[in-house]
């Protein structure tokens, strides 16, 4: 039975998790003034649990094993104090800046200098951050003249890691993987012969918009001719708003632009910007779209570009007939059409009111509605109405047929007029055939006798 504990007890060894060191807290720096004691803290977890040491300028500090507490008496210059943990996993270190503020006469100087950032001779490289949210972020800082060499250079950053990369310590590099702070400016500080400064890191944090969209105020479906709407685009989760400009096409062209560089917030917002139009029936079709620009650099190339979807117009109006006459003649027995089409927005019904007569026909094609009359007798007469209606409203257009009767003195006048013509003919056919017997023909008949007269045939 023992054999199997032992047994056991080896396998949950073996199997136990294993992790490398984790420190739990972020250093800081630690400004004091001469003088001062200081505690440093540095706890650290990991499995195995590591063994802590505490080291300054590559010396070991004798302390208590394990020791996740430092306090140093009496500080009196500026160091670098480093913790170290280790367990057979790995070792890690993080760095303590300890910045004495000397008690001498140079407060004053120091002061002065410090409400003084410009004439700070430290340097940012880039010398301004601008990234989208999200990103990672890496700056060094370091001296701007190698005259001003400082005794100790550092970043006062609770966010992120930096380290001392240039021999004899005089610049620092702050690195943020994943950099998501909207209003965190991290400090470079130096600490130099007989003073100290500080410089802000100047940092911009982009986000382009989730949505762009375009819609009516108060109001949904197609719009109605003559009336004037509010169109609104609405741009959300987007930021710096300083940057953000938002443009209205027409026809592919700019025809309204909004900017808002009063906005000084640097999180995400959403905000809109309105456009008023009256409907005309001639914009059915027509396209607009919102347009945004984000440009956090002011013409960098992290310039972003965002449209919204495209907005079609469409407008409904009231039919008007196209074609339209007061009145139509015709006379007895006579053939006579006459239609009435009429157009609008949702496309318009037309029917049309007649006298019902048995030569009378009603055809519609599309919206050209028309009324054929054959023969037509005095029973076809009257007002013939016509109705067009939609949606949106109705109109009414109605044309008089009137019937005339058949003159018959006329109709005799004409008559006699083609008989006289006909005898004209036949009087001119009659004397060009005697004018051509009156001339006559002849010929000639050979004969014995010289003594024979010509003879008329």
């Amino acid at each position: 039975m023992l054999q199997y504990v032992l047994i056991w007890c080896f396998l949950v060894l073996m199997t136990a998790q294993s992790d490398a060191p984790e420190f739990l807290l972020t250093p800081l720096i630690r400004n004091v003034t001469e003088g001062d004691n200081v505690t440093l803290e540095c706890p650290a977890r990991g499995n195995p649990a590591p063994a802590i040491s505490w080291h300054t300028n590559n010396d070991t500090l004798s302390t208590t094993e394990n020791q996740t507490t430092l306090l140093i008496i009496g500080v009196s210059q500026s160091k670098n104090y480093s913790c170290t943990a280790t367990n057979r996993n790995g070792t890690i270190l993080q760095t303590f800046n300890v910045n004495v503020k000397k008690t001498s006469t140079s407060t004053t100087t120091t002061a002065t200098f410090m409400n003084q950032p410009t004439a700070c001779p430290l340097e940012f490289i880039p010398k301004r951050v601008v990234e989208r949210h999200g990103a990672s972020v890496s700056v060094i800082c370091r001296p701007t003249t190698t005259s001003a060499e400082p005794d100790i250079i550092g970043w006062e950053a609770p966010i992120g890691l930096w380290n001392l990369n240039m021999p004899d310590n005089k610049s620092a590099t702050w690195n943020v993987e994943k950099f998501e702070d909207w209003t965190f400016e991290p400090v470079c500080f130096g600490t130099f012969s007989d003073q100290q400064c500080s410089v802000t890191l100047p940092i911009t944090l982009y986000k382009t918009p989730d949505t762009v969209s375009i819609s009516v105020q108060n109001h949904s479906g197609p719009l109605q001719e003559g009336r004037r709407y509010t169109l609104q685009c609405d741009v959300f989760n987007v930021a710096p708003l300083a940057a953000l400009t938002v443009s209205w096409l027409w026809k592919g062209e700019i025809i309204q632009t909004h900017t808002y560089d009063d906005h000084l917030t640097k999180t995400p917002e959403n905000v809109s910007s309105t456009w008023e139009i009256t409907a005309f029936r001639n914009y059915s079709n027509e396209v607009i779209t919102c347009l945004t620009i984000l440009d956090p650099k002011q013409g960098g190339p992290s310039q972003q570009v965002n449209t919204s979807a495209v907005f079609k117009v469409i407008v409904h109006y009231a039919p008007k007939f196209t074609d339209e006459y007061d009145s139509v003649e015709v006379v007895t027995g006579g053939n006579v059409s006459f239609g009435c089409s009429a157009e609008g927005n949702p496309p318009p019904e037309v029917k049309c009111n007649y006298p019902v007569a048995i030569n009378a026909r009603a055809t519609t094609r599309g919206r050209q509605h028309t009324v054929s009359i054959t023969r037509a007798t005095s029973a076809n007469g009257g007002i013939y109405n016509c109705v067009a209606t939609n949606e949106v409203g109705t109109a009414t257009w109605q044309t008089t047929l009137t019937i005339t009767p058949l003159d018959h003195t006329t109709g005799v006048n004409y008559y006699l007029i083609l008989v006289v013509i006909l005898v004209i003919i036949i009087i001119m056919i009659l004397c060009y055939y005697f004018c051509t017997k009156k001339h006559g023909r002849y010929s000639l008949i050979s004969a014995r006798n010289n003594d024979v007269p010509l003879h008329n045939l």
